[in-house]
């Protein structure tokens, strides 16, 4: 049997002819409009349920505020500025701070109650109506990417809102929602600026990939490289002039995006920080011989509470005698010493590096195996068995969905439908990956590339179901 036509690979056509015709029932087939609506309220319901039960029962996780994204949305609220003092009663003392990414406190502080008053109900809201915004970013990815096959969309949210990081991560007060939320958007975004043919619209990725990184700074490196994507592709189409305005307009999306963060830091700082004064830390973290000893004793998976690596850093310039384990954990007092102290860590980092490259590489390594592992924790983990249920439950998740794709992909590449705008979500693959062979990491910071895993099982399980319905239908038209 002759092969479908496939798509080129730097290409926005999708496969928008209309399917043969099939008989009733048959999978992957566009159905009646009614049943198209009966579905999508289904998965409505279903999501609210589950997302929503979700965060109601896990509530609690929601006061611990690890990150302390409430108390900086909480002293913004009050005060106007951008700070960071926990322990501080006036917080009018506390001088600007870039060391969180400002997004997310910033939605927090949007849905401040009376009195400027940071709940943990209203934080619910936020992160409920993310969660749900995911999933329905999703869907509108599927749909997109796949306008023929109505069901594959289905699968996809389907798949998102069950998802065990994203559900974790949906009773927290960390980035790793709003970063989904974003991701998601990006590739939808994308997706149908690409259809449309426009290059102006390129803007509009670009501006989701701003956000983006003001929400997790991972996400800057993808700017320039979605830029030179656009590039290619519009060259191929079209002509190196749109190439060049379409690369143009991704990069001129992200500024509009970053610029008034951008500016705000120049005027604190004296330097236009795109990001944060985070990163130093991270990098310092996860290349240093207290981590490399930690992990020769005891193995990646192990838990590690950061003591060594914060008394060793406090003996070193009065300036880092501040440091805990989740970065400059002082309150906010100087610009300029916490600038420096970003450049002092980065400094030792980079010089352990050098005179440690295979080191380095060992922990690099393992630190991509930590970011794509399937199950968290450590296999002989002596945890109750709750806890124990929900790593091994999360664990055989993850394999089944790499299990959907590794034999589910090739069987749509063969069949002929295999979405040409998965590609979208390829250059997040690759920044995170990549940005995470050098920071510390665990396996929450994959979280933004969740709805990427769903759509690619969802496409793998799509196919699977195809290729067993023409097996049966050849079989019984045999007989």
């Amino acid at each position: 049997m002759r092969e479908a036509a496939r798509t080129p690979f730097l290409s926005c056509r999708g496969q928008e002819s209309p399917p043969p015709p099939a008989r009733a029932g048959e999978p992957g087939r566009a159905p009646s409009r009614l049943r198209q609506i009966w579905p999508l309220v289904g998965l409505i319901l279903l999501a609210v349920v589950v997302r929503g039960g979700w965060i109601g029962l896990q509530i609690d996780d929601l006061s611990l505020d690890e990150d302390n994204y409430a108390h900086v949305a909480e002293v913004f609220v009050q005060t106007g500025t951008f700070a960071h003092g926990r322990g501080e009663k006036d917080y009018t003392r506390l001088a600007p701070t870039a060391h969180r990414p400002p997004l997310y406190p910033l939605m927090i502080a949007f849905f401040a109650g009376e009195g400027s008053r940071i709940s943990v109900e209203r934080i619910a809201v936020l992160n409920f109506l993310l969660a749900i915004g995911t999933i329905g970013l999703v869907y509108l990815f599927g749909r997109e990417a796949v306008p023929e096959k109505p069901w594959f969309a289905h699968l996809a949210a389907f798949l998102t809102i069950f998802d065990p990081l994203l559900l974790d991560r949906s009773a927290h007060v960390m980035t790793e929602g709003p970063a989904a939320f974003l991701a998601a958007g990006f590739a939808y975004a994308a997706v149908r600026t690409c259809k449309s043919g426009r290059w102006w619209g390129w803007i509009f990725p670009g501006v989701v990939l701003g956000l983006a990184a003001l929400c997790r700074p991972t996400f800057l490196p993808v700017l320039p490289l979605v830029a030179g994507v656009v590039f290619l592709l519009e060259l191929r189409r079209q002509s190196w002039q749109t190439g060049l305005m379409a690369a143009v307009a991704v990069v001129l999306g992200g500024a509009v995006a970053l610029g008034p963060w951008t500016w705000r830091n120049q005027q604190v700082f004296g330097k236009p920080l795109l990001t944060t004064t985070h990163g130093g830390h991270t990098l310092a973290l996860a290349n240093s011989p207290d981590y490399f000893e930690q992990v020769q004793k005891s193995g990646f998976s192990s838990p590690w509470e950061f003591d060594a690596f914060t008394h060793r850093v406090s003996q070193l310039p009065p300036l880092l005698a501040t440091v805990r384990p989740d970065g400059p954990g002082y309150q906010s007092r100087d610009p300029l010493k916490e600038l420096e102290m970003d450049r002092m860590l980065n400094e030792m980092a980079w010089n352990w590096i050098g005179e440690h490259p295979r080191d380095f590489l060992y922990l690099a390594f393992g630190r991509l195996a930590q970011f794509w592992k399937p199950m968290p924790g450590p296999l002989g983990d002596h945890s109750g068995w709750m806890e124990a249920l929900v790593r091994y439950g999360t664990g055989g998740w993850y394999l089944g969905l790499y299990a959907l794709m590794l034999l589910g992909l090739p069987l749509a590449w063969r069949q002929g439908w295999l979405p040409v705008h998965l590609a979208w979500w390829l250059p997040l693959v690759f920044v995170f990956s990549g940005v995470h062979f050098f920071y510390w990491v665990n396996m929450r910071m994959r979280t933004p590339l969740s709805p990427f895993l769903c759509v690619l099982a969802a496409t793998g399980l799509l196919a699977l179901v195809q290729a067993g319905w023409q097996a049966w239908a050849r079989r019984r038209s045999a007989v």
